[in-house]
């Protein structure tokens, strides 16, 4: 994944569609600071699934829940965070480059490393690089433009060039 936190705010959904919760200064913080702090993150950790997540309670997914006010008590689950690179500091902002397990909300990464400098933070854009055998440098990019005017174009072969075997998903 590749992310940008907006540090010294936390919102109620970890991102910024979500109602400021709290405000805090980020000051004394720097580059060296944030990568101190990542470095925590490495490895092996256990990651609370926020309450705006699709997991399920009793029934029921913890968003629908959370919408209506409700906050129930979840288990932390186990993740891997197998890389965590600061690509930028330009505060309050900082991106990161993300390689993780699946099972890991990054919203919840972005707030966790938020609480951890002291200020908090969120999600104020978030974009896959990669999934399973599929990154972002081996695919080509296609904007939604370019989809639409292939589709209308009298060769829709053109589509069709873009999409990838059903065995690609399989080889591993």
């Amino acid at each position: 994944y590749r992310v940008r936190v907006r540090l010294g705010v936390t919102t109620t959904t970890a991102d910024a569609e979500g109602s400021v919760v709290s405000t805090a200064p980020v000051d004394g913080i720097d580059a060296e600071r944030v990568r101190a702090v990542l470095s925590g993150f490495l490895g092996a950790i256990d990651q609370l699934p926020p309450m705006y997540s699709a997991v399920k309670h009793q029934g029921q997914r913890l968003y629908k829940l959370a919408r209506e006010g409700v906050e129930v008590e979840r288990q932390p689950r186990r993740i891997e965070i197998h890389a965590l690179d600061l690509l930028a500091c330009d505060l309050p902002d900082i991106e990161l480059d993300v390689h993780c397990s699946k099972g890991t909300y990054v919203r919840t990464l972005a707030e966790d490393i938020g609480r951890e400098l002291g200020c908090g933070g969120h999600v104020i854009a978030l974009r896959r690089t990669g999934v399973g055998p599929y990154s972002e440098s081996a695919l080509p990019f296609v904007t939604m433009d370019q989809l639409e005017s292939m589709a209308e174009d009298e060769t829709p072969r053109r589509l069709d060039d873009l999409l990838l075997p059903l065995d690609s998903a399989l080889g591993h």
